[in-house]
C-alpha cells in the first residue's frame, strides 16, 4: 500500500511537473513574443523619430522661406508704392509740359499770324518814290 501511495505520488508529481513545464514554456513563449513586439515597437519608434526629425527640418526650411517671402513681399510693396508715386509725379510733369507746349504752340501761331499780316502789309505798301512820282 505504501508502494502504491509512492507510485501514485510519483505519478502525480510527474503530471504536475509536466503541467508546470508546459506553463513555463507558454510563459517563455509569451516572453519571447513580448520581446519581439518590444523590438518591433522600438524600431517603429526610431523610424517615427527619424521621420519627425526630417519633417522638423523641412518645416524649418519652409518657415525660413516664408520669412524670406514676407520680406521680399514687403520690399516689393514698398518699391511698388515708390513707382506709383513716381508715376503720379511723371503724369503731373507731363501735364505741365503739355500746357507749356500748348503755350509755345499758341505763341508760334500768333507769331506766324503776325508774319503773315506783315507780309500782307508789305505787299500793300506803296513805295514812297512812287507816291511822290504820281504827284
Amino acid at each position: 500500500s505504501r508502494l502504491a501511495d509512492l507510485q501514485s505520488n510519483v505519478s502525480f508529481l510527474r503530471e504536475e511537473c509536466r503541467s508546470r513545464k508546459k506553463e513555463f514554456e507558454e510563459e517563455l513563449d509569451k516572453a519571447v513574443n513580448a520581446q519581439v513586439e518590444i523590438f518591433i515597437l522600438q524600431k517603429f519608434i526610431e523610424d517615427l523619430e527619424q521621420k519627425n526629425f526630417s519633417l522638423l527640418i523641412e518645416c524649418q526650411k519652409y518657415a525660413e522661406a516664408s520669412t524670406f517671402s514676407e520680406k521680399l513681399i514687403a520690399e516689393l510693396e514698398s518699391e511698388n508704392l515708390e513707382q506709383q508715386m513716381e508715376a503720379e509725379f511723371l503724369v503731373h510733369e507731363i501735364d505741365n509740359f503739355r500746357g507749356a507746349i500748348y503755350q509755345v504752340f499758341k505763341a508760334l501761331q500768333v507769331e506766324a499770324d503776325c508774319k503773315t499780316a506783315d507780309q500782307k502789309v508789305a505787299k500793300e505798301r506803296i513805295p514812297v518814290s512812287r507816291v511822290l512820282g504820281d504827284i
